[in-house]
C-alpha cells in the first residue's frame, strides 16, 4: 500500500482500466514526494492511451482545479 492506496489500484491505474480520483493522486503524490500535477499527468497517461480516449476540456480543467486545491496549490 503507497499513500493509503492498494497495489490493486495502483495495478488497474497504471494499465489504464481505472482513472486515478483527484483523492488518489494527491495521496500517491505527497508518499512519492512528487507534485500532485505531475502525478495527475503520470496516472492519466494510461488511462488516455489505453484506448485514445477523447476527454471533455471543460471536465478535464475542472478536475485539474480540484487536485490542485486538495493538494494546496494555487
Amino acid at each position: 500500500m503507497l499513500g493509503g492506496v492498494t497495489a490493486a489500484t495502483i495495478s488497474r491505474i497504471e494499465a489504464g482500466e481505472a482513472r486515478a480520483t483527484p483523492q488518489t493522486i494527491v495521496r500517491l503524490a505527497q508518499a512519492l514526494g512528487v507534485g500532485a500535477r505531475r502525478m495527475a499527468n503520470l496516472c492519466d497517461q494510461a488511462w488516455r492511451d489505453r484506448e485514445q480516449r477523447d476527454t471533455n476540456p471543460v471536465a478535464e480543467k475542472l478536475r485539474q482545479v480540484d487536485i490542485g486545491a486538495m493538494a494546496g496549490e494555487r
